[in-house]
């Protein structure tokens, strides 16, 4: 049997298959569809349109690691096909695979830059991978290409309200709306926007338009939210009854429902008892207001602040508040600053997020203030108080086990301390709540370093650096761990690389290691002099220092003024550039032709591609002299 299918019998049955195979589909038979889809591709191997059809099956009957297998199979034999590639990349995202389809849309938009589906795609995955900043580049692109792309509008909009940019979000909503007005994503996501940026009046108007339209529980939902944070309770529960009427699968519903309930009766009871108590506060009656009720006095404080009495709430808080009760000093900072003492009102709520995180039975925690908790710590730390630090710490994750950066930092101080095995335990922790944290892996592999677990250290900093190829600390651990496993090579440009991003004499003096061991004197005297200029009383560079100079000789001023002599022939070779090069023992244009490249470019004043214009002009001199000569490298 002919491959390409030139022989009648194999064409006809293949037009036969192939046709079947769209037959079972339609009739959603997909263990049908798979066979003929199956007998095509072995009918006839490079034909793309049988692998597609297959790849559809696949994934309509659930197979979809069998569908990506397929899709591959189809950019085998044609790596420009649309469908193919847009294919993959929607299984890969099915299958939660954002990384690999990210590289799926990264090879697609090569060749076809103008693909707006894969850059979208590619946005939501980064998305989906918490990394906004890429997202929003992804969307800002597809939105600038065609202005009246709506969904890469309500993406940006998305991202940029989920980073706190609210205007700018309005702007990027509101523009999708003048071309698609009754879009539902886009009204959903403006209505939630409106809510946040504090203009409850607003999204009570844009969900009552949308509902005259279109009658969906979410939009009743958001129409009640709205209508609670105006105090208008009844008109609220309204609206969240009828949300429930319509979708009691409402994720929030039942909570805000319960939540706007104990509100009403509440407030019903004590604008009951209220008016009195009030105006006596305000002609300046020494009764406090929660001596003539019998309710709490938090709980009348709380009530005067929904009522709009934030002068009389804040009178309760200072009268009756605890001093170690996290609540209290919450509500006092939110009567602050409705009173209008903002920086006054937002130390209370610091100190609530501190107390909180100590206190974890807190009924309201204002994660917000969350620096207020770093900040505690820090001075812990700086008061070299680990043991206080790591407790704190410690209480704070039992509240609140998503937070990486806590991990991370509990993962450190145990370290400092000496805990080797808990610090593993807390860093892999970070890593496992944020798989994309590229520091929690650089410390893990420092930590595991430690404990002589070097295997497991290089795959921990490899995968911090395929996360943030620039991050310094991680090529500096892994260049130690190419030292100790006495891969020379490897190590030393991890440690070049390391130094191009952050200078830090801990890396030179790591490179200086290396330099010893592969015998290269010179290279590792001049790593032991940049660690002086940087740390000019660091003890193991001025050994090894004196330890290189021992095994090179030192070169005296006469050797160094010579060679510096002899180098200003050199076209571009200034007297500094010339007493550098001699003073790092590269006192002739041959030297200098068969040095490596990185190690001149290191030099004081040097770059790489200063070197290798003076390499060039070296080697032209050299020809010059000895025309039959070849020089080096």
């Amino acid at each position: 049997m002919s491959e390409t299918g030139s022989s009648l019998p194999s064409v006809a049955r293949l037009e036969e298959a192939m046709e079947a195979g769209h037959r079972a589909m339609r009739l959603e038979r997909w263990k049908d569809a798979m066979g003929f889809f199956r007998m095509s591709t072995e009918l006839k191997p490079l034909y793309v349109e049988a692998w597609l059809g297959l790849a559809m099956a696949l994934r309509r009957s659930g197979n979809l690691r069998g569908a990506v297998d397929s899709y591959r199979r189809s950019l085998d034999i044609d790596f420009s096909n649309r469908d193919a590639w847009t294919g993959l990349i929607e299984v890969l995202h099915e299958l939660g695979m954002y990384k690999q389809e990210i590289e799926a849309c990264d090879c697609f938009l090569r060749f076809n830059s103008r693909a707006d589906g894969a850059l979208l795609n590619k946005g939501v995955a980064l998305h989906s991978l918490g990394k906004m900043e890429a997202a929003l580049d992804c969307f800002t692109q597809a939105a600038d290409r065609r202005p009246d792309n709506v969904a890469a509008l309500n993406n940006k909009g998305a991202v940029l309200l989920r980073l706190g940019r609210l205007e700018e979000a309005l702007e990027a909503f509101d523009w999708a709306l003048t071309f698609e007005p009754h879009h539902d994503d886009v009204l959903r996501n403006r209505c939630l926007l409106l809510i946040r940026l504090g203009r409850y009046s607003e999204a009570v108007r844009a969900a009552e338009q949308m509902l005259a339209v279109k009658e969906e529980g979410w939009l009743w939902m958001l129409k009640g939210l709205a209508h609670a944070e105006l105090r208008e309770v009844p008109l609220a529960l309204q609206s969240l009854e009828r949300a429930r009427e319509l979708d009691s699968n409402l994720e929030g519903l039942e909570e805000a429902l319960e939540r706007t309930r104990k509100l009403k009766a509440t407030m019903e009871e004590a604008e009951r008892r209220l008016p009195d108590g009030v105006s006596e506060q305000r002609k300046g009656a020494e009764t406090p207001v929660a001596d003539q009720l019998q309710i709490p006095p938090q709980g009348i404080a709380v009530v005067l602040l929904h009522l709009g009495y934030p002068t009389e709430a804040l009178r309760i808080w200072q009268q009756s508040m605890d001093k170690d009760c996290p609540d209290d000093w919450l509500g006092l900072g939110k009567a602050l600053m409705a009173g209008g003492e903002r920086q006054a009102g937002e130390r209370c709520l610091s100190e609530a997020a501190k107390r909180a995180w100590e206190d974890g039975n807190a009924t309201e925690f204002p994660t917000d203030e969350l620096p207020s908790l770093w900040r505690e710590i820090s001075k812990h730390v700086s008061e070299e108080r680990k043991n206080e630090a790591m407790d704190l710490l410690s209480r704070a994750l039992e509240y609140r086990g998503d937070l990486e950066h806590g991990w991370e930092w509990l993962g450190v101080l145990r370290a400092l301390d000496g805990q080797l095995v808990a610090s593993e335990a807390a860093l892999r922790q970070a890593t496992d709540v944020e798989p994309d944290y590229a520091t929690a892996w650089s410390n893990l592999g420092a930590v595991l370093i430690s404990q002589c677990k070097l295997n497991e250290a290089s795959n921990a900093l490899r995968t911090a650096l395929v996360i943030d190829p620039n991050h310094a600390e991680a090529l500096n651990n892994l260049g130690l761990v190419e030292l100790r496993l006495d891969n020379c090579t490897e190590a030393r440009e991890s440690l070049r690389r390391a130094i191009k991003i952050k200078e830090h004499p801990q890396t030179w003096l790591i490179l200086a290691a290396v330099m010893e061991k592969m015998n290269r004197w010179r290279e590792a005297e001049h790593c032991y002099e940049k660690i002086l200029a940087l740390d000019p009383k660091n003890a193991m560079a001025v050994a090894g220092l004196a330890r290189t100079r021992g095994k090179i000789g030192s070169r005296t001023k006469a050797m160094i003024d010579k060679g510096s002599r002899r180098l200003m022939h050199i076209r571009g070779v200034g007297p500094s550039r010339a007493r550098a090069l001699a003073k790092a023992g590269y006192t002739s244009p041959k030297a200098i032709v068969e040095a490596p490249l990185a190690d001149i470019s290191t030099l004081p004043g040097f770059n790489k591609s200063v070197a290798a214009e003076i390499r060039k002009t070296a080697r032209q001199l050299l020809m010059k002299r000895n025309p039959r000569r070849s020089p080096g490298r």
